[in-house]
């Protein structure tokens, strides 16, 4: 990648026109400096290639009287360009003259600072060129002293690169290789400890970036899970662009399996190191993994890439009470469904040799990825929980519950539900940026709405308004899930395989509570997730679900629709962004690791208390740990300590003395469990019941806070009214964070 100072590579060519008196800012050009070429009405001047006669010819005429200062052609590095005679600057003008001006290619640190913090915000803003350099223009046209140098193209303030690039056919559209070494170099520039390889997880998806046209952006993706600063970073690494998906995987795929091959066969060096290079899998949607690997999609009756079971058809009109007869029925109203739980396992040998006719048709070719070394078939190709979980599982659950069909809850459990669901909005902490509000959106909730309904809020919110057994079906998933989002879990044999043994048990009961036409391919899948985490544990430190996931990819693809700026050469306009993207010291900032410092950090100082009387000192409303964020407000206010008390903090305190930082607040006295099936004690998940907070304000230490809860209200029984009850909480640890609390 460019690095920060790659944008002094360009240069701004002013026109030399008959009258040097008067030529327009409009006329200025980007070109590369090596090949700068001087324009005039008469023709151009090359001053790389031209002969000696010219190039006399052209400094004459610079050091002619007949040119002034201002009407100068500049030739500028760090973005030089002429100041117009008629600039009205106001008021500040005069403070302007009375300063020196700079000379014509005397470096100008303050105004270094200036094209620093302006391509540092225009990257952080989205801002398009014709706004930045619509800026810069006004502010050279409004301080032409101050701002002399200051270059008026916002192409020479972001350093973009404007050379032709190596744009690739694949019909139907375009592709353009970023290279896979590029962004492990840069990777490597970003990371402060030693590290001796990358294990690298590739995702490749289709992001719609234009609502009414067919045209699309399919992109290659990078994570590097193995690295602990690298997680949860996305590095690009190829992008195609046309009217349709690309018509031949091995066309777009080439030059990432060429290059990819390159570096497992050869280590990579780096700053006089050797690193190497590990291929650990693909992560992708169910559509684009049948799409790379050849394979038949997911509404196929072999199209589960695990296992060789076989689907069947069942009639969408179905009733709960249907005939044997009617579940025969076949056509337009029928639906593909899975049933088959021990079905033999797909192995390697047999795919690499195309001896799977029904999953791998005679007609599509043997996928180019066979070429990699070192691939596993099926094991290196993941079942990405986010698409698998959250949006296939949990949504259609949730939906058959709440929307339509014969398994939906009466109006009044779902008229329940709706109101628990509004009193839990307000408790909903700032690290989850969706929050749902009204139950009958579920059909068409995100994935990270699904993961609060299926992780947080569903648990208190679906009890005793489920009956038992659905309820301790949905907790079967909801449990298995967690344990497999938190690290320590995972580490645990034991634990691991009750979380497996909850999967399997999970889509075993799934016929039976909601019927066979709901067990599609997402549900059969299901089973074969304990399978990835048994395969990747060992490769990754500190692993969990979320690290060979496809979150952070998708979040990533947000970042191409904001790019694009119209319809014309949208592949191009991508590339080039990326790259004044990846040079910024926003972008280095953002992907360097935001470290886990052993020093908890408070902020926004104010003196309203509460305070004790054994304890003065500065106060705040935030809290900053290593990797949560705790504030004083209602949702983000509740964490847990070591010796095992649930706190509701209201202020944070810098001992004036000892200057020892301290949490201020109540804690719960009353704490229980919340449920003991399927898990007897959920306790063991740090998941509580708690009531009754103290009316003492009480201080501890920031080094005995140990997790961020989320606090939801819980009513066991709606028909008393709430002033009779005791106001009873669950709190659940919060295992991810999307961002931080705000004080207002």
């Amino acid at each position: 990648m460019a690095q920060e100072e790659g944008f002094q590579s360009y240069c701004i060519i002013d026109p030399l026109p008959s009258d040097v008196g008067d030529f327009d800012d409009s006329q200025r050009e980007i070109v590369d400096i090596s090949d700068v070429l001087l324009s005039s009405d008469e023709g151009e001047v090359d001053l790389r290639d031209g002969d000696d006669d010219e190039i006399d010819q052209f400094f004459n005429y610079l050091s002619s009287e007949n040119v002034s200062d201002n009407s100068s052609p500049s030739v500028s590095g760090v973005g030089q360009g002429a100041v117009s005679d008629d600039d009205d600057s106001g008021e500040f003008v005069n403070y302007c003259e009375n300063q020196e001006s700079p000379s014509f290619m005397e470096p100008d640190p303050q105004l270094a600072e200036v094209i620093k913090f302006l391509r540092e915000w225009s990257a952080e803003n989205s801002t398009a060129l014709v706004a930045l350099s619509k800026l810069a223009k006004g502010l050279k046209q409004t301080h032409p002293v101050c701002f002399y140098n200051l270059p008026v193209d916002g192409r020479t303030i972001m350093g973009t690169y404007v050379r032709k690039l190596d744009v690739k056919k694949v019909p139907p559209g375009e592709y353009i290789h970023t290279g896979i070494q590029e962004q492990l170099e840069f990777a490597a520039s970003l990371i402060p400890e030693d590290v001796n390889s990358f294990g690298l997880i590739i995702n490749i998806d289709g992001v719609k970036i234009y609502k009414h046209t067919k045209s699309s952006l399919y992109v290659i993706l990078m994570t590097i899970p193995t690295c602990k600063s690298l997680k949860g970073k996305v590095f690009p690494v190829g992008l195609y662009y046309g009217r349709g998906k690309p018509g031949r995987m091995d066309l777009f795929l080439k030059p990432f399996i060429e290059e990819m091959i390159k570096l497992l066969t050869n280590d990579l060096c780096i700053d006089q190191k050797i690193i190497k290079v590990m291929l650990l899998g693909f992560c992708c949607d169910t559509p684009a993994r049948s799409e790379i690997l050849e394979t038949a999609g997911h509404s196929g009756f072999h199209s589960c890439f695990r296992c060789t079971t076989k689907g069947k058809s069942v009639s969408t009109k179905m009733s709960r009470g249907a005939t044997q007869g009617q579940k025969k029925k076949q056509g337009r109203g029928s639906k593909r469904v899975f049933l088959d739980l021990d079905a033999p396992a797909r192995d390697d040998l047999t795919f690499r040799n195309k001896w799977y006719p029904k999953h791998q048709p005679a007609k599509r070719p043997l996928t180019p990825l066979v070429q990699i070394p070192g691939l596993h078939f099926p094991r290196s190709f993941i079942c990405d929980s986010m698409h698998l979980v959250f949006i296939g599982v949990t949504r259609a659950l949730l939906a058959s519950l709440f929307l339509a069909g014969p398994y939906m809850l009466k109006p009044s459990l779902r008229l329940q539900v709706q109101r628990k669901l509004e009193e839990c909005i307000h408790f909903i902490p700032s690290d989850f940026q969706r929050k749902p509000a009204d139950i009958r959106n579920v059909g068409g909730c995100k994935a990270t709405e699904s993961r609060l309904y299926l992780m947080y809020l569903g648990p208190v919110i679906l009890k005793n308004s489920l009956d038992k057994e659905r309820y301790i079906h949905f907790m079967e998933l909801s449990i298995a899930i967690r344990i497999y989002h938190h690290a320590s879990f995972c580490a645990d044999d034991g634990t691991r395989k009750f979380a497996g043994e909850l999967l399997r048990h999970f889509v075993w009961r799934y016929p039976q509570l909601y019927g066979e036409i709901n067990v599609s391919h997402n549900v059969h899948t299901l089973q074969h997730l304990p399978d990835d985490i048994e395969w990747f544990k060992d490769s990754i430190p500190d692993f969990t679900l979320s690290d060979i996931s496809a979150w952070a990819p998708e979040n990533f693809n947000q970042v191409f629709r904001r790019f694009t700026r119209g319809y014309s050469k949208t592949l191009q306009q991508n590339i080039r962004r990326l790259g004044e993207l990846f040079q910024t010291d926003f972008w280095r900032n953002k992907y360097k690791k935001t470290s886990a410092v052993s020093e908890v950090q408070f902020e926004n100082e104010h003196k309203s208390g509460p305070l004790l009387i054994s304890l003065k000192g500065q106060q705040f409303k935030k809290a900053s740990f290593p990797n949560f964020q705790l504030c004083v407000n209602q949702a983000d206010s509740t964490c847990g300590t070591e010796s095992g008390d649930v706190i509701v903090v209201s202020n944070f305190v810098s001992d004036a003395i000892t200057k020892e930082k301290f949490v201020v607040g109540k804690k719960f006295e009353l704490k229980s469990e919340f449920f003991n099936e399927p898990l007897p004690e959920s306790k063991r998940l740090g998941i509580y019941k708690v009531a009754r907070l103290s009316s003492k304000v009480d201080k501890w230490p920031v080094s005995s806070i140990t997790s961020k809860f989320i606090r939801l209200p819980y009513v066991k029984d709606e028909t008393i009214p709430q002033q009779f009850q005791q106001k009873q909480f669950v709190v659940l640890p919060i295992l991810h964070s999307e961002a931080g609390p705000t004080t207002s």
